[in-house]
């Protein structure tokens, strides 16, 4: 049983489905938020259930307090339908025209490494 207390009110969950298909994101209640970290899916893959709970553990798991400070966005695109230039091209927008001009903060990228 873990000793961590849990505390939902880290990160508060959106949605981001209007633009960018069923992109999630958590973010972060802490007014000194300094960083982005964008989660990308493999092939075939789910923005959420790719990293398992991943983002219930940035609350409530060991480490939350190293995410307090980040805004965590769960990037979603269409693997299967569209060509991986396309993907790449949504994915490059999500990062200019939504995270640098709204969060204006540094961004770190993870990749799954099941799926390279």
């Amino acid at each position: 049983m873990s000793s961590h207390t849990l505390d939902p009110q880290l990160h508060r969950s959106v949605i981001l489905g209007d633009v960018f298909r069923d992109t999630r994101a958590k973010l972060s209640r802490n007014a000194k938020t300094d960083t982005a970290v964008v989660f990308v899916h493999g092939f075939n893959g789910h923005p959420v259930k790719t990293w398992v709970d991943f983002s219930g553990l940035v609350d409530n798991g060991r480490g939350a307090a190293e995410w307090a400070s980040s805004d965590l966005f769960f990037f979603d695109y269409c693997d299967v339908t569209k060509s991986i230039d396309d993907s790449s091209d949504d994915l490059e927008v999500f990062l200019e025209e939504f995270i640098q001009s709204h969060f204006n903060c540094p961004i770190a990228l993870q990749r799954n490494s099941r799926t390279g």
